[in-house]
């Protein structure tokens, strides 16, 4: 994951943005590393497949809070981007004065997610009217393909906002805060705190959750909104995209009426509630935490086929950098 500075754009280029979480203090015991998504032309030469869309953070507020994030975003940069600027003014601007007990630090993370979302949709609100004026120019009684053969303007236009309004984030955020670690998530980014137990063998145990349709919760989920669950089993999607949490992404949120595999759900099938675990309190076992997007457990599993790709990570982590605290 690149830090703010590093935030790479379209032609392999790199391209500075300031953004205020810029000048928070970088926590020195952290490092980010990432990879532009790339394929290899027919001259054998690589390009970038599509605009690198992760966005990170970790920063040192002060001796006692350290908050740490990864947000991989999709279809676009946006949503990634506004989810990390915005995350961390829900954290860190005062809303842990006097907070004591997990369930209280819990409840600011809880609420960040939440200010997030909305503070997303409403800054696309000028989108959401253009679209809505569009749909109104074209009459509901024409097919896709009539609609294009008559008002082919109208159609592009629609389906420019309509990837506009797809774009998405998963997030994972990783607060320290007074001795005790607190892991949120939506989406399939992880979380994993490597730990050695008393013998001296590390020990890795992922505190995040893959929001994703292979987890049962999920799907029982989505069954109780009145959804056919065996249907995005073998499609492997919601809607228009393969979770079933993140940040953004409105089509599939206050438009999933407009799916067919959607339009029976009693509420929105896609939220943004996070699940979030803590406080575990960090003593001399805990060696690291890894935070990364689903790309990198993913590409690994996919080039060895391992079945234990968290702990592969871990002991990658280990012959890098060494595991002291």
């Amino acid at each position: 994951m690149p830090t703010r500075a590093e935030l790479p754009r379209s032609n392999n280029n790199f391209q500075e943005t300031y953004c205020w979480t810029d000048d928070l203090p970088v926590c020195r015991h952290s490092g980010v590393g990432f990879s532009t998504n790339q394929i290899y032309r027919e001259d054998g030469c690589r390009q970038e497949e599509h605009q690198f869309e992760d966005r990170s953070f970790h920063c040192c507020v002060d001796e006692n809070t350290f908050l740490y994030g990864v947000f991989d975003g999709h279809e676009g940069v946006q949503a990634a981007t506004f989810a990390l600027q915005r995350m961390a003014a829900e954290i860190l601007l005062g809303q842990l004065t006097g907070k004591t007990s997990d369930e209280e630090i819990k409840e600011v993370l809880r609420q960040a997610f939440t200010a997030v979302e909305k503070g997303y949709f409403d800054s696309v609100d000028d989108r959401l009217a253009e679209r809505t004026s569009l749909q109104y120019e074209i009459p509901d009684s024409m097919t896709s393909y009539e609609a294009y053969q008559k008002f082919p303007h109208l159609v592009a236009k629609l389906n420019a906002l309509n990837c506009e309004l797809s774009a998405g984030t998963t997030v994972v955020v990783a607060l320290i805060y007074c001795g005790r670690l607190y892991v949120a998530n939506v989406g399939d980014s992880r979380a994993l705190l490597c730990r050695t137990d008393s013998n001296g063998v590390l020990r890795v145990v992922q505190l995040s959750v893959d929001h994703d349709l292979s987890n049962e919760d999920e799907l029982l989920r989505l069954s109780q909104l009145g959804l056919d669950v065996d249907k995005f089993r073998q499609v492997s999607r919601l809607g228009n995209q393969e979770n079933t949490r993140c940040l953004g992404n409105y089509l599939v949120k206050g438009g999933y009426k407009e799916f067919d595999e959607l339009m029976s759900a009693k509420a929105e099938p896609v939220i943004a509630e996070p699940e979030i675990h803590g406080g575990i309190e960090l003593d001399e076992s805990c060696r690291f935490l890894l935070l990364m997007s689903d790309g990198l457990y993913k590409s690994l599993e996919e080039a060895t086929r391992t079945d234990q790709v968290n702990k592969d990570l871990a002991q990658m982590a280990v012959e890098q950098v060494g595991t002291d605290p």
